[in-house]
Parts: C-alpha cells; structure tokens; sequence
C-alpha cells in the first residue's frame, strides 16, 4: 500500500500522482483515512475539511488554505481530476500539523500522527487532533 498512518497501511483506492515535482494525494481519501470529515461545495470548488476541532478551507487552483482563520500557503495549488480533489501530500503536514514522509520516486506516503506517540503512553485516544 503506498499509504500508512503510524506505521499501518492505510485502504485508500487512488494511488499517490507525481505531477510537476509534487506528490499528490486525493484530500477526501487521505482525510476521511486519518478520521476527518470533508464537505464538498461544487458551485465554488471547495473542500471543508473538519478534523476534531479544527477546520481547514482549500480552493481548487488556490494555492493558500484557511486553517482555522489562518492562511497558510501549499506548495501548489489544488486540482481535481476524475472527480477527486487533490492536494501536495504535504498538506497534511502543514496546516493539519501531521509528520509527513512522502518519496515521490516510489509514491510512498508515510503519516505519522504525533498525538498517538504521545497518547500511546499515557492511554489517551491516538485519533486525537494532530496539532
């Protein structure tokens, strides 16, 4: 599988896509896989990501995402294909405060939630939010 989450693989369908220098990952798929919630507005190509108590905004060709009233900028901006919205793998790392190890050569994407290595020793919930 190309994708984990603190070292299991992780049932997503779309494979990682290597485009311009970028690795990409379908934003529903990769969420929905670390437990968020993704709403879809089609009139205005927009993705809500909810993921505990943070919310994060991403535009379709915009390259800077609202994170929770912050704006923060991707590497790249957003695109769909086939359906799906895609966004860098490294997203996940910057705004939603994930470690991300993605290999573009092999499409290997490793996430590592870092509330589950702290919570893996104190019994806490290591779904919890990752900021």
């Amino acid at each position: 599988m190309p994708y984990t989450l603190n070292g299991s693989a992780l049932s997503i369908a779309e494979e990682p896509n290597h485009k311009d220098g970028t690795l990409w990952v379908p934003l529903r798929a990769v969420s929905q896989a670390l437990g968020a919630k993704v709403d879809w507005d089609p009139d205005n190509q927009v993705a809500i990501v909810y993921n505990g108590a943070y919310i994060y905004t991403v535009k379709i060709g915009d390259e800077n995402v609202d994170a929770d009233g912050t704006k923060l900028a991707l590497q790249a901006a957003p695109f769909t294909q086939d359906g799906d919205a895609w966004v860098p793998a490294r997203f996940f790392e910057r705004p939603m405060g994930y470690h991300v190890q993605a290999d573009w050569q092999t499409k290997q994407v490793d996430i590592t939630n870092p509330a589950a290595a702290q919570t893996a020793s104190t019994g806490g919930d290591p779904m919890g939010d990752p900021a």
